[in-house]
């Protein structure tokens, strides 16, 4: 007898609790006990399914991660309510146990623990709420009380060490008992799929499907078949996961009654043809239903019907179609019933189990004989017994079936295992998978093509042709109406061509059919599968491999795709490539795929694309450039016969010559979608003898024949199924899944519509939908329009809403299965549908728990949806005039900002949508709802909260960020729906303004791009290059249209005139032009080759920088760097008409308002207005601290907007001359600020790369430095804190209230860094001017300055003793200060100013470049310094000797790859952390100088880190986050995204607050929220040994 197994510990994760009180008092029979804390001694850890699904290896849940740490397991399971299993688990070794299912007083708790093998029943699932990971703290009692089986059984001391789940083969003997032996999945840091039962989470390429039909009599089979749904299927579905594979039963005998007559076995017989080669057979001693006769069509794939005798049951047929008719073709499984269960069963229930008749008997037996003597006794359970089960739910049952679900699964099993095991998936068997559906698509679409030879040898010719490497070659266009044959001449073509060049290695026919595929229509998943394709076919090694890190960003794909093309001519000079891409018409038109973009104009010599397209905007895109074109029109009579005796003489049909010709005078006959279309129409109809008059009757177009079809199939199928059918296809967005439209097509209280109504319907359909097969949804673009036609327009626009409405609402409880608004499982496509139906469906208050839901905000985003969920807002917004009640739209549009105004941090950082929202002003929605889940525990991550937050809103409503350069020039469209930029990465983008998505880049100029204006009309841009160009590009498809040369320098500015018939620019050569840049005649041209330039001003002295028209166009002003302003006739070039003095350096932008007042701005940091008329100056506006960049007025003139190098905007009341709001966002000079055409907006552009859009807002709220913050510190008390900044100020804050209390000025340059002194009365700053200050706290008075450094100043510390200062700066010099001596020279009311050779201690060397920090340790023994020559360096600082002697190098730390941003030692003295450039931080031991671990999260430079006073790691990126570590485990434990670069940081020594500073000069303080408890008293206990 086996020994009793020690306890299970285990610990459990993910799980919400909502039946605790059912669940109570359930341990006490069972040897498990459970773990609070994941440790050595725990057996597993156990999670929801949903969670166990997940890449555990990157999983942010504690339990999980120490779990995997540990190599202990982690399985999945659900809790029940249930009694002790009989036999005891004692019996079944190395298993894990759930009992047999049993009747539960409770529906909602019955049967299973784990959801596995042979015990899969209707359970009580414990649901996931999404991140409770640390749950066990508030359910402890309710935990520990549960009825829980034993998890494993201990076999050896060797697993008992390992704690790892075993799986072995049951004993069939054990099936016969109450419990039955299931498998765990198990998931750890070492788990391999080493067996048929081990569930591992599969990774990469595509899943298969195999179909398994179960033929059986209807009455007597219920228990087999609910046995089978109910256990055997899922069981093969958990073996399936890891061969990549859905299985799916078909029982068509749901729905479709013995007494069912018609087609019923058409449809059977069907089924069973599209599940081969798998197939099922019930048998027991019922026959079946037998048709009184064979009514099948005149198909040959029926023919093997006609020799059946007659009198045969439908069940009968089936098992001859899918197994006896070729046995050894089919992958078959059949189980007998042993007949002695007979005797078991009640008389009055009999009948249901016995066959019918005598002549029924005789078949019956002569099947049972057929079955055993033709097929393999291995695959044939014969007389499986079971028992009497009684009737439920009205059903007569069988039970006790455990035997006959083994065989079925180990049988079925087999057979998958076999016929997939071979296809276990690599990267390439994806694109094998996709390339197979191309080609099965290709075949179907060109086996009834006839004719159109000419059209075949022109593409033939075009492919085939020799160019030499010199000349271009363009593609090839084929153009045609809808339903002209396009898509069937391509696949003729490619099958034809393909064949001819099979055995040419050097050339590849690369095909894409859009709509082929899954994921065929979307240009990023094209782009994707053809660099695929193409680097597979013709790449090197080292291209295959690079194809793992392929960008996924659309931007970056088509770049490489089209720089892939390019060089194909180089690089594989004696290869060809032929790329076919047809109905590029139906690509969907994200990322401005209909631009066309992404397809080369220009192709290389060996390079051939042959697209075909309808009208439409890919063909206006094809028209505006070169293209060969080859339009395809109607068909030949000859063709047209041909067409339709091909595809009537498929099922045995033909007209007469007389109905030929009705049918082919009809309009569109010459169309070959008409004539297949017609044919299908003709075949279907039942009455032969009237079928001249169904011709006659039949429409003239392809329109009118599709309304058609849905009338012919509403007399077929039902009006109202085929109307909700097509609807549901019709409204939803990009078809529907099989198992979507079962669902949708039935309802609550049946469940899904029977397969076997759905299957007569969907093979009706089949020929009108796209061939992809996973997808349901038409192909032909006038079926939709038919069907919104008939069904959703005009006065069934209420039936269009109740669609929508059940789509959102299906859609809904996908993704939200408990409808609580956790949306916690992660359904791309309910995420991704829902506020789409819900909006057209006006379903307005569903829509805000979508759209005003911060979980469903963070799910979608999470998902890589965060630019769907701004469109999802565009849409719902674009509607608010309808949406009900206003406050409803109200919070839709707040939300809507939130989102847009974080989307660039939402799509890398969607965990922090919470935090986010939390910091949002009190009264703002989001921070409403953020407040009320953490009161609630729905939110129960550590969060950073933000204690100083402003209380008004930010302006900034979006940031686009794309540019890889420094962005010179912006400006909205005329309409105000783009944004276009320029940069100096030689590119100009163009975006959409609402969403901020990326639409197109254009690409020509040689050098940065300085400066861009939009048109008036909107059709053109205009930009200027340090190339010294002028291009003129088209707005609408990023073509280029014109380049103008004829400056000797780069170009500073562009300006159109009012009428946008004449370009204005400027330059470094000194000269202003005007250009006619759509004019071929220019009556000026000079001898350097000026083209266009139809006139020159030639007056400033040195580089013009600004030029701008007035209102009429009559005048043009200049400014340059002469200070001076110029104002010239623009019809006359000779002297300028007015000079304008005043600036006192270089003039850097100028706007007219009329044609008399003028705004400037210059490098003397000042904005001025000028009269014109009397040549005078206005007024002078002075707020910026550095060169002003930009200027422009507002429509009436009461407002000016200007920027600066200062990274602010400020807008300026004209009437007060005074600034009326300050912009604080950029983190480098700002460059240009404009109004949108509604003076709304403003956009602007930035050193930090970034485009800025802005709301146009009377007052911001300003709270910080007006440049970046630099350098923080705390006081020693904790209670303020410095900052020091790029707008060359410090500032002293009162911690608890964030306030500011005073500014302490006199550096003059930015300063870099700040340290109190040890008694808080002292703060030194460090700054560019090369000093060092020494400040009063209290009164904010400078005592003294020290100077020493011959460079940059960047970092200063002072000893825990007070006795030294440390500097350290770009002079590569350590300086050791004595403070003691430089207190000695303090006078009151005066500043001294002391040199390094009169307060110094020594000068420490050892660096080669920039000392970027110092620092001291806690205890003043040791310090650091960090440098640009990515080394760290401790010092010995000889703290005990006096006097005071030079510091001694003990160690240096070498590892990081980039310049040292930071370093800091921690509490207790042992560590020092340090981080970089290379966007990591190491922690290194401060006795040994090894490397203790290296932190990745910041995907930026680690700008700064510090250890806080009970050693936590808290750090800053120039990624807009700053991280807290657990400085244990090394891992993040709470992120902050702040609104721009993190520059500096700072932890309080008294307490965990934190300071970040960002680079729009923000002062942000912190307190982490739901730290776990565990982790901060283990930080607290070092904390307290340390201070022992």
């Amino acid at each position: 007898m086996a020994t009793k197994a020690p306890p299970l510990r285990l610990a459990f994760s993910g799980f919400s609790l909502t039946e605790s009180n059912d669940l109570k008092g359930q341990l006490k029979d069972f040897n498990a006990l459970v773990d609070y804390t994941v440790g050595p001694t725990t057996t597993a850890v156990v999670v929801p399914e949903s969670l166990f699904a997940e890449d555990l290896t990157s999983s942010k849940d504690a339990k999980i991660t120490k779990a995997l740490k540990l190599n202990i397991p982690v399985v999945y399971g659900s809790f029940v309510k249930q009694s002790a299993a009989k036999g005891g688990p004692e019996n079944l070794s190395a298993h894990v146990v759930a009992s047999k299912p049993q009747k539960s007083s409770s529906e909602s708790l019955n049967d299973s623990f784990f959801r596995t093998a042979n015990s899969y029943s209707q359970s009580y699932v414990v649901r996931p709420k999404r991140h409770r990971s640390h749950f066990v703290d508030e359910t402890i009692t309710d935990l520990a009380s549960l009825n829980l089986q034993p998890l494993l059984q201990q076999s050896s001391s060797e697993e008992s060490d390992s704690k790892r789940l075993k799986t072995t083969d049951s004993d069939p003997d054990a099936m016969d008992t109450d419990a039955v032996a299931v498998t765990a999945p198990v998931q750890s840091s070492t788990s391999k799929s080493t067996a048929s039962k081990t569930r591992v989470k599969p990774s990469g390429g595509k899943w298969s499907t195999a179909r398994v039909f179960i033929s059986s009599t209807f009455k007597d089979m219920h228990g087999e078949r609910d046995y089978l749904t109910r256990y055997v299927f899922p069981e093969l579905q958990e073996r399936c996961d890891k061969l990549r594979v859905n299985i799916h039963a078909v029982d068509l005998r749901w729905g479709i009654t013995e007494e069912d007559t018609s087609n019923a076995l058409e449809i059977c017989l069907s089924e069973v043809d599209s599940c081969r080669p798998f197939f099922l057979g019930l048998l027991g001693d019922r026959y079946g239903w037998r048709p009184d006769q064979y009514v099948v069509p005149d198909e040959p794939r029926f023919d093997w019907i006609k020799a059946m005798p007659p009198g045969l049951s439908i069940t009968h047929l089936e098992m001859y179609s899918g197994a006896l008719r070729n046995v050894d073709a089919s992958n078959y499984v059949f189980c007998l019933r042993d007949p002695d269960f007979l005797r078991d069963v009640p008389v009055q229930n009999r009948d249901d189990f016995t066959t019918e008749s005598v002549e029924h008997r005789y078949n019956l037996d002569k099947l049972r004989e057929d079955i055993r003597t033709k097929c393999d006794p291995a695959l044939v359970y014969d007389q499986y017994p079971c028992s009497w089960g009684g009737v439920v739910d009205g059903k007569p049952l069988t039970t006790s079936l455990e035997r006959f679900g083994k065989f079925v699964t180990e049988a079925l099993w087999r057979h998958i295992e076999k016929h997939f095991g071979q296809q276990e998936t690599v990267e390439a068997d994806e694109l094998t998978a996709e390339r197979l559906l191309h080609e099965q698509f290709i075949e179907s679409h060109s086996r009834n093509f006839v004719g159109r030879g000419s059209f075949i040898s022109s593409l033939v010719s075009y492919c085939d042709s020799n160019k030499p490497p010199t000349e271009v070659v363009r593609p090839m266009v084929v153009i045609g109406e809808p339903g002209a044959g396009k898509t069937s001449l391509m696949s003729s073509f490619v099958s034809q061509y393909s064949s001819a060049m099979k055995n040419n290695e050097d050339t590849f026919v690369l095909f894409h059919f859009v709509g082929a595929a899954p994921g065929s229509t979307n240009i990023r998943h094209v782009l994707s599968r053809l660099v695929h394709e193409i680097t597979l076919k013709f790449g090197d090694d080292d291209a295959k491999r690079a194809l793992a890190s392929l960008p996924e960003e659309y931007k970056d794909l088509k770049a490489h795709f089209l720089e892939l093309v390019k060089n194909f001519g180089k690089t594989k000079p004696l290869c060809r490539l032929v790329l076919i891409l047809d109905a590029l018409n139906q690509l969907e038109d994200s990322y401005q795929a209909h631009s066309l973009d992404w397809l080369p104009e220009d192709l290389p010599h060996n390079v051939r694309i042959v697209a075909s397209t309808l009208r439409g905007a890919v063909y206006d895109a094809f028209e505006r450039r070169p293209i060969e074109k080859l339009p395809v029109g109607g068909l030949s009579r000859a063709e047209c016969i041909e067409i339709v005796e091909k595809t009537l003489g498929e099922y045995r049909k033909k007209l007469t010559s007389q109905q030929m010709d009705l049918l082919l005078r009809k309009s569109d006959s010459t169309k070959p979608l008409y004539l297949v279309v017609a044919c299908e129409e003709l075949r279907v109809f039942g009455v032969f003898e009237k079928l001249t008059d169904r011709i006659k009757s039949m429409s003239d177009n392809v329109q009118s024949l599709f309304a058609e079809v849905l009338e012919r199939l509403e007399g077929d199928h039902g009006e109202e199924l085929v109307k909700t059918t097509m609807a549901f296809i019709a409204c939803s967005r990009g078809g529907l899944l099989e198992d979507e439209m079962l669902h949708l097509l039935g309802n609550e209280t049946d469940g899904p519509i029977p397969q076997s109504v759905w299957s007569r319907l969907f093979r009706a359909l089949k020929a009108y939908l796209r061939p992809s097969g996973d997808v349901i949804d038409f192909f032909h673009q006038q079926l939709p329009k038919a069907v919104s036609r008939r069904y959703l327009k005009d006065e069934n626009k209420p039936f269009f809403k109740t669609i929508h409405a059940r789509l959102g609402t299906y859609f809904e409880r996908a993704a939200d299965p408990e409808l609580d608004e956790t949306w916690a499982v992660g359904h791309r496509r309910g995420l991704s549908f829902v506020p789409y139906h819900y909006t057209l469906g006006e379903c307005w208050e569903r829509l805000s728990k979508s759209l005003c839901n911060l979980a469903f905000i963070e799910a979608k985003c999470e998902l890589g949806m965060t630019y769907d969920l701004v469109a999802d807002y565009l849409l719902a917004t674009s509607m608010k005039e309808s949406i009900q009640p206003p406050n409803v739209a109200a919070a839709i549009e707040e939300y809507q900002r939130f989102v847009m105004q974080r989307s660039h941090v939402l799509s890398l950082h969607s965990d922090l949508c919470f935090s986010m929202a939390a910091c949002l002003p009190n009264n703002s929605r989001p921070a409403e709802e953020a407040m009320l889940r953490y009161k609630s525990r729905l939110e129960t991550r550590p969060w950073m909260k933000w204690v100083n937050k402003p209380q008004t809103a930010n302006p900034c409503t979006m940031t686009l960020a794309g540019h890889d350069m420094v962005v010179r020039g912006c400006g909205f469209s005329p309409s105000g729906g783009f944004i276009a930029s320029a940069s100096d990465d030689t590119k100009i983008k163009i975006w959409s303004a609402t969403t901020g998505e990326e639409i197109r880049t254009l690409t020509g100029h040689k050098n940065s791009v300085t400066c861009m204006e939009y048109s008036p009309d909107g059709e053109y841009i205009a930009t200027g290059s340090y190339d010294r160009s002028i291009k003129v590009w088209s707005a609408n498809t990023g073509d280029e249209v014109v380049t103008l040369k004829g400056h000797k320098g780069f170009i500073a500015a562009v300006a159109w005139s009012p009428d946008g018939r004449t370009l204005a620019s400027c330059g470094q050569d000194r000269t202003v032009r005007l250009w006619k840049p759509f004019s071929s005649d220019a009556s000026y041209s000079s001898d350097d080759g000026s083209n266009n330039c139809v006139r020159v001003f030639q007056a400033h002295e040195r580089p013009v920088r600004a030029v701008a028209w007035s209102k009429s166009g009559n005048l043009i002003a200049s400014g340059g760097e002469d200070n001076d302003i110029f104002v010239w006739d623009a019809t006359n070039e000779s002297t300028p008409v007015v000079k304008l003095v005043g600036h006192a350096k270089a003039v850097n932008s100028l706007a007219f308002h009329g044609d008399s007042l003028l705004a400037s701005c210059a490098d003397d940091r000042s904005v001025r207005t000028w009269s014109v008329r009397t040549e005078a100056p206005l007024n002078e506006f002075k707020g910026h601290h550095d060169g002003a960049t930009c200027v422009r007025w507002n429509a009436d003139a009461t407002t000016l907007l200007s920027c600066s190098h200062d990274n602010v905007i400020i807008l300026w009341d004209v009437t007060k001359v005074e600034a009326k709001a300050s912009l604080i966002g950029h983190t480098g000079s700002v460059f240009q600020a404009v109004f949108s055409p509604d003076f709304k907006n403003i956009v602007s552009c930035s050193f930090d790369r970034s485009v800025k859009v802005w709301a146009v807002l009377d007052k911001v709220e300003i709270r910080g430095h007006d440049a970046r913050i630099l350098s923080i510190a705390f006081s020693p008390s904790g209670r303020l804190l410095a900052t020091g900044s790029r707008d060359k100020t410090v500032k002293i804050w009162d911690v608890a209230s964030g306030n500011e209390l005073r500014t302490l000025a006199g550096h003059t340059s930015n300063v870099f860094g700040v340290c109190f002194s040890p008694d808080g009365t002292v703060l030194a700053s460090a700054s560019r001017d090369k000093t060092i200050r020494l400040w009063n706290v209290n009164s904010g008075d400078c005592w003294a300055v020290l100077t020493g450094h011959t460079d940059i100043a960047r970092s200063v510390d002072w000893s825990p003793n007070g006795r030294q200062i440390l500097s350290g700066g770009d002079d590569k010099k350590i300086l050791v200060w004595d403070a003691d001596k430089i207190t000695g020279h303090k006078s009151p009311g005066q500043c001294a100013m002391l040199d390094f050779a009169q307060v110094g201690i020594s000068v420490q060397f050892g660096h080669h470049k920039t000392v970027s920090r110092v620092r001291f340790s806690p205890d003043g023994r040791r310090a650091v310094s960090t440098s640009d020559d990515a080394s760290t360096k401790m010092w010995d600082t000889k703290v005990d000797t006096i006097p005071a002697k030079a510091f001694v190098k003990v160690a240096t730390f070498t590892g990081h790859t980039k310049p040292i941003n930071a370093a800091g030692f921690s509490p207790d003295n042992n560590r020092v952390v340090t981080g970089s450039d290379d966007c990591t931080i190491r922690c290194w031991s401060a006795k040994n100088a090894k490397l203790i671990a290296e932190l990745k999260k910041h995907t930026e430079a680690v700008t700064d880190v510090t250890y806080t006073a009970d050693g936590w790691i808290f750090s800053g990126s120039t990624d807009a986050t700053a991280v807290l570590w657990d400085s244990l485990t090394f891992k993040p434990a709470v992120s902050f995204a702040c609104l721009s670069r993190v520059c500096a940081v700072a932890a309080s020594p008294q307490g965990h607050v934190f300071a970040v500073g960002d680079g729009s000069g923000s002062l942000m303080i912190l307190t982490p929220v739901d730290l776990p408890k565990s982790q901060a008293e283990l930080h607290a206990a070092r904390a307290r040994e340390s201070n022992l």
